[in-house]
């Protein structure tokens, strides 16, 4: 009873250890390009160096962070080719999902998804940024929740991991909500009506678009 209660213990430390330091990464308190020295982590944190590993190895393996022998842990940088060819792939992979769900949404998470497209709806009406990124990241997390294929889901959830760092800094600023919140309602119906190829294209069109304005943002900012 006592091993299993220690080993909880330790799968929690290291779950906190994970969610504390992924937020501080999306929220920037560390920046792109940052050193994560493992020693200020443990005291920041209050942990041993065990759950920091396993966490700064989780981060690693979903690309927040990046591994050097000289160095240690990094915070990832923005790279313009890094987020173009996540993003092609974002658009390929989030077309297939609707046109999956077009064909069956009869998930009960689904129900989640019209919620989240009412929410961006009266967030973007009263122009509520926060409230309207919120909604916004409940709907992915609803169709993703929402979806029958592991490999797609695999995939979309690995790559949603660095994206959010620069979906964040951006969405208040760089993005059209207005058009993003008609365009999540369009895919959201088209799926509903059954149109498997309408809602895979109008995803896929959805992705470019935002590719093309964060592409266009880390050109512009020199990133």
């Amino acid at each position: 009873m006592n091993s299993n209660n220690t080993e909880n213990k330790k799968i929690l430390r290291a779950s906190l250890a994970y969610e504390m330091l992924k937020t501080a990464i999306e929220k920037r308190q560390f920046q792109p390009g940052q050193q994560l020295v493992e020693v200020e982590l443990c005291e920041w944190l209050d942990m041993s160096r065990t759950p920091i590993r396993e966490a700064l190895s989780r981060l690693r393996a979903e690309g927040l962070v990046e591994y050097y022998p000289a160095r240690g842990y990094v915070v990832s940088t923005f790279s313009y080719e890094k987020f173009k060819q996540i993003y092609e792939a974002i658009e390929a992979l989030e077309g297939m999902l609707a046109y999956l769900l077009a064909i069956d949404h009869s998930n009960p998470e689904f129900d989640g998804v019209r919620e989240a497209v009412i929410a961006m709806e009266r967030a973007a009406i009263e122009k509520n940024w926060d409230a309207w990124l919120v909604a916004d990241t409940k709907y992915h997390t609803q169709m993703y929740n929402c979806c029958s294929n592991e490999y797609i889901l695999r995939e979309l959830e690995i790559l949603s991991k660095p994206s959010q760092q620069v979906r964040i800094m951006i969405t208040r600023t760089y993005i059209d909500k207005e058009q993003s919140t008609k365009e999540h309602r369009a895919v959201y119906d088209a799926i509903v009506e059954g149109d498997r190829e309408k809602a895979r294209t109008l995803a896929q069109k959805h992705y470019n678009r935002v590719r093309r304005d964060v592409l266009e943002f880390l050109r512009t900012y020199n990133i």
